[in-house]
């Protein structure tokens, strides 16, 4: 993958070229991104960078035998690492390489829930478990196939419990020679503190609605006008916007889901919330913190549109007919409190917590918030 082929991060790309072109190539980097920012195709397009011999003009040629072998996921010193289903047959992320390949030849701006839906982990947990440590210490321990750099692209690095990220201090640390190891992550707080202070930390800007409906034009053969909206809605997430445009909604089960949670607060249905806690419990953990991460935009997006009016919500028309009618009891008064206790229901369930009851104490505390008059 070329710079240009990845959507914005102009700024970011500008010093990940100068650091090449000065030969001031950090080991070890820590990739931070919103999800759907492109964190992952805008690290393969600077491994490529580094790897061609041909690069000029800022990007690579796209054209050498090097960086074919890379835009295929097929050159021997390009080595991944990223969440898998842990189990007795599968114990590090070679047992998933080909869908893994197989995903990002695709497309390289997926999601996490992409990912578990290519490896049949929708109600399961990810996780980079500690054999992978092992792996990709092995990995890099080898001399180089083509006499240039070896890379190491950990993914989604937050899936690293500790004993997994201590196993790996020493490598990160004193890597081999002419190693580059790119950890890339969505969720910034949830790295240890052991890795952040080994890598070198690379922010990525998430890009603007225009970059995203240009891309949409020049990959999907979608009109201006629809790439225009998709990316509108997507609020700054290419994958998002993929979806979108291809007239896919992977968010519809969780807006009945969100409507039907207000329902009950506003009611103050115990029974209905109860129900309704005890048939969603049942969801992996994954897809619960997707749905909480999902409800906190839709909040979010109620109060902009009643401070800045309804036309500048970034939602899609079911759900903004949800936000017309929900928004009137998300105000200042609680909107803050309101966003603490999703937020804290994420994070929660992300540390194993029993679903059912923070649901069930999340629906609660809603109760005391959504019509308090009533």
């Amino acid at each position: 993958m070329k710079f240009s082929e990845t959507v914005g991060q102009h700024s970011v790309i500008s010093k990940l070229v100068n650091s090449v072109d000065k030969g001031r190539i950090s080991h070890a980097q820590l990739f931070f991104a919103k999800e759907g920012s492109g964190a992952l195709p805008l690290a393969l397009a600077y491994i490529q960078y580094i790897a061609c011999p041909n690069r000029a003009d800022g990007d690579s040629c796209g054209e050498c035998n090097t960086c074919k072998k890379l835009s295929s996921f097929s050159h021997p010193d390009l080595h991944f690492a990223f969440p898998i289903i842990s189990s007795t047959k599968a114990l590090d992320s070679d047992y998933f390489i080909a869908q893994w390949r197989a995903i990002a030849k695709v497309s390289t701006y997926f999601s996490p829930t992409d990912w578990k839906e290519k490896i049949g982990a929708e109600k399961k947990q990810l996780n980079i478990p500690v054999k992978e440590s092992d792996r990709i210490s092995k990995k890099l321990s080898l001399k180089s196939y083509e006499g240039g750099y070896k890379f190491m692209v950990i993914w989604l690095a937050e899936y690293m419990k500790a004993p997994t990220a201590n196993k790996l201090l020493k490598l990160l640390e004193e890597p081999p020679k002419k190693t580059l190891i790119i950890l890339i992550t969505n969720n910034f707080e949830n790295i240890l503190g052991t890795i952040l202070s080994r890598t070198q930390l690379v922010k990525l800007n998430i890009p603007q609605d225009e970059e995203i409906a240009d891309y949409l034009v020049a990959n999907y053969g979608i009109n201006s006008a629809s790439a225009g909206d998709a990316a509108r809605l997507a609020d700054g997430n290419v994958s998002q916007a993929v979806h979108i445009a291809k007239n896919e909604n992977p968010d519809a089960s969780n807006l009945e889901t969100f409507s039907s949670l207000m329902r009950f607060a506003y009611k103050k249905d115990i029974v209905g919330a109860i129900n309704w806690a005890d048939k969603l419990h049942s969801c992996g953990r994954e897809e619960l913190k997707h749905f909480l991460t999902y409800s906190l935009h839709i909040v979010r997006q109620c109060i902009v549109g009643n401070y800045a009016g309804a036309e500048v919500r970034k939602l899609n028309e079911s759900e903004n007919d949800f936000a017309a009618k929900f928004a009137p009891f998300i105000n200042h008064s609680n909107v803050v409190q309101v966003y603490e206790h999703l937020s804290e229901a994420e994070s929660d369930i992300a540390r194993n917590g029993s679903a059912k009851i923070i649901l069930l104490d999340m629906a609660i505390q809603l109760f005391k918030l959504v019509n308090p008059k009533r």
